[in-house]
């Protein structure tokens, strides 16, 4: 079963478990403000959930481009 941390790098870990912190009370502020019919906050709420959405897309990016570098000089490495 994969790991969470499997998708982000180690040096990341503490912003990715902020941003998701994050997004878990901001999505339960949604579900309480669909609940009570007060959209007022509607706009800010959504968007904090899209910059968490964004930072973990980003720290997942990083990683991928992270494996992606070190497969490339490992392949020159033995290439030569």
């Amino acid at each position: 079963m994969p790991n969470l941390y499997d998708h982000y790098l180690i040096e990341d870990h503490e912003l990715v478990t902020e941003t998701l912190t994050t997004l878990h009370e901001t999505s339960i502020k949604v579900l309480t403000m669909s609940t009570s019919a007060d959209f007022d906050k509607a706009p800010a709420l959504e968007v904090q959930l899209h910059n968490a959405l964004a930072t973990l897309q980003a720290l997942h990016q990083k990683k991928t481009q992270r494996e992606e570098i070190e497969r490339a000089e490992s392949t020159r490495r033995h290439f030569f």
